[in-house]
């Protein structure tokens, strides 16, 4: 009966076979469609690798640069921050050159004791005009603190004006404990009309140009000096007498120095 198949079987086979072969090439097209779907993973990851790798070189090289450009203004810097160093190193030495024929900001001779003989109060007036009044000690001590700053370009002229000032801040002192044994408060004030006037920046003028510090530097000594030597022709105590023969003399250097500098750095610019 084998021999004698129907059409009806042989149909079956042939639709059987062929449903196999469509199995067949789908699950291979499933294979291939998951192939290529694996490649293009695969694709992606490489490409998202190479992208990490470019981004990482771009930014190893804006670090180089970056450190590059740095290191300039790093120096820079460091000179900048080292120039104030300098200066306060070549202030010292000068300072101690003062001391050994060098630069000098006061007299030699040392200071009388700062005793007044007894209260007198019309000479503390006169004490504490020169603490805090208009033409005063603390006047040019504020003064030569802005004139140091204002110079800072010119080492020398910042380093005279810086000792100058510290000579200044002592006449301050010896006339504010004259003021005190004379028997009134030693602020920073002064009698004026029969009231009490505190001192002011106010009274003092704030030059930019070099040629008018110094002259105002200078012009300021000269009032001084005429103030106290006004006083001791009217002061009968011998120890204010001697003080402020003492200041007078330091007052004196001080235009010397103010000369000299105005002499090199604006009469033969």
């Amino acid at each position: 009966m084998e021999g004698n198949q129907t059409p009806d079987s042989n149909c079956q086979k042939t639709s059987a076979a062929s449903a196999h072969t469509q199995q067949s090439l789908t699950s291979q097209q499933h294979v291939q469609q998951q192939y290529v779907s694996q490649q293009q993973q695969y694709m992606q990851q490489a490409q998202v690798q190479q992208g990490q790798k470019q981004m990482q070189q771009m930014r190893q090289q804006a670090q180089q640069q970056m450190q590059s450009q740095a290191q300039p203004q790093q120096q820079s810097l460091q000179q900048s921050q080292q120039q104030p160093q300098q200066q306060m190193q070549q202030h010292s030495q000068q300072a101690q050159a003062a001391g050994e024929g060098g630069p000098l900001y006061q007299a030699k001779l040392p200071y009388p004791p700062v005793k007044a003989l007894c209260e007198n109060r019309t000479y503390a007036f006169a004490m504490l005009d020169n603490v805090g009044g208009n033409n005063s000690e603390m006047s040019a001590v504020s003064l030569y603190f802005y004139n140091h700053l204002r110079t800072a370009y010119c080492a020398e002229i910042a380093s005279c004006f810086h000792h100058v000032s510290i000579v200044e801040m002592h006449h301050l002192e010896i006339f504010g404990t004259l003021a005190l044994q004379l028997g009134v408060d030693p602020r920073l004030w002064t009698r004026s009309r029969n009231q009490m006037a505190y001192w002011t920046p106010r009274y003092n003028q704030y030059p930019v140009e070099l040629s008018q510090l110094l002259t105002y530097a200078i012009q300021g000594e000269e009032r001084a000096i005429e103030k106290y030597q006004y006083q001791l022709e009217r002061i009968e105590d011998c120890n204010i007498v001697e003080n402020l023969k003492r200041i007078i003399l330091d007052e004196q250097i001080h235009i010397q120095v103010f000369q000299d500098l105005y002499q090199r750095y604006v009469s033969n610019c």
